[in-house]
């Protein structure tokens, strides 16, 4: 049969019409199995309070520092805690993606006694994890002071959260002995006034290693709370053999009979840290500073500590202030510090730009110092400095 000429086209256009609809269909199963996934692929971020464990005492007016584990499989961007449903404290990542794995130290001042309920949340962006909690009880006097046979000075040990050195604090008097076991002999106590860095531990964190002075001891892992961002680092110690026996009244103990606790290169050396570096006009925890209408820079004044927690003064040393945004820096030259002193500095950085600013303090930053741990000489605070109008 021969079609006429408007019949023929309209077969054509319908047999065009035909193997679109077929390459389309065929376009589209071959899209399907690699259409793009969702951003956000990840679940939420996990918080694990570390310290101090629930129902633990804190007097009123004193810093409670609370340091939580916080992990995510992209990277936490802000941490905020709460007490009694109030936010007291948020701390943002200074990495750009956020910390896929971190302890955080967080710090609030409870200004009533009675039960607060803290709760700690972290975000990736705008996705939250699930809320950690604990209760603190807080007191006008802490109950353990009394039964400390040197409870110490009564405002407490000074604590800097931005020190990330790990450092143990016990929450009770404490035995410091010369192994991780009640075997050991007891080298000394500790009250609760006491901050020192953890050099060791078991496998299981029943037992940690201290570094008193010079002198290294073990301490009860359920007894201290623990502070700074390097104690995820803290390396396992294998425990002495035999443990240390308490000589008899009739014995002649000589010092081979005990273990070796420091190297021999260790004693008297001076150990530095900075115990607190803050802002002399910081307000409600957050370091902000305007720039002057019509003005391009602003000076900051800042408060640095260096203790020695040695066992023998320190030598001159540098001590400096940078950030990372530019390479201007500020620095001063101190004397000495001595065994077991500290030092307050009054230091000046100015700052050239509005924005936020990751400010670092070294303490003997030119390494003219031996030290019993180099890696303690280093504090950060955050410094927001904006454009005045």
């Amino acid at each position: 049969m021969r079609l006429s000429r408007p019949a023929a086209l309209l077969a054509v256009l319908m047999l065009v019409a035909l193997a679109l609809t077929a390459c389309n269909l065929t376009d589209r199963e071959e899209t399907l199995p690699t259409a793009t996934p969702t951003i956000e692929t990840a679940g939420k971020p996990i918080v694990t309070i570390m310290s101090p464990v629930n129902g633990s005492e804190a007097r009123v007016n004193t810093q409670v520092l609370i340091t939580a584990n916080v992990r995510d499989d992209v990277g936490v961007t802000r941490v905020q805690m709460s007490a009694n449903g109030v936010p007291v404290k948020t701390s943002s990542s200074s990495e750009p993606n956020g910390d896929k794995e971190k302890n955080w130290v967080l710090d609030f001042t409870p200004l009533v006694t009675g039960d607060v309920q803290v709760q700690i949340i972290a975000y990736r962006n705008a996705v939250a994890s699930d809320p950690a909690t604990l209760t603190v009880k807080v007191v006008s006097v802490q109950a353990t002071t009394t039964s400390l046979p040197n409870p110490g000075v009564t405002q407490g040990p000074i604590i800097n959260p931005n020190d990330p050195t790990c450092r143990a604090v016990p929450t009770t008097g404490l035995n410091f002995r010369s192994g991780p076991g009640t075997n050991y002999g007891v080298l000394t106590q500790l009250g609760t006034n006491s901050v020192l860095p953890v050099v060791g531990r078991l496998g299981d964190n029943s037992w940690y290693q201290l570094n008193n002075f010079g002198s290294l001891g073990w301490v009860a892992g359920g007894f201290v709370n623990l502070y700074g961002s390097q104690c995820v680092s803290v390396p396992v110690i294998q425990a002495p053999a035999t443990a240390t026996q308490a000589p008899s009244a009739t014995s002649q103990p000589t010092s081979t009979n005990a273990p070796t606790l420091i190297p021999s290169s260790t004693p008297g050396t001076p150990d530095l840290v900075i115990t607190l570096f803050e802002d002399l006009d910081m307000e409600n925890d957050d370091i902000i500073l305007v720039i002057p209408a019509g003005q391009t820079e602003v000076v900051g004044e800042f408060s640095v500590t260096v203790s020695n927690i040695g066992s023998r003064r320190s030598d001159q040393f540098v001590l400096r202030l940078k950030t990372g945004r530019d390479t201007a820096e500020e620095t001063i030259n101190i004397g000495n510090v001595p065994r077991d002193g500290a030092a307050s500095f009054l230091m000046e950085y100015t700052f050239i730009a509005p924005g936020d600013y990751i400010l670092e303090a070294f303490v003997d930053s030119t390494n003219t110092v031996s030290e019993i741990n180099e890696a303690n000489n280093k504090s950060q605070i955050v410094v927001k400095v904006i454009q005045g109008s």
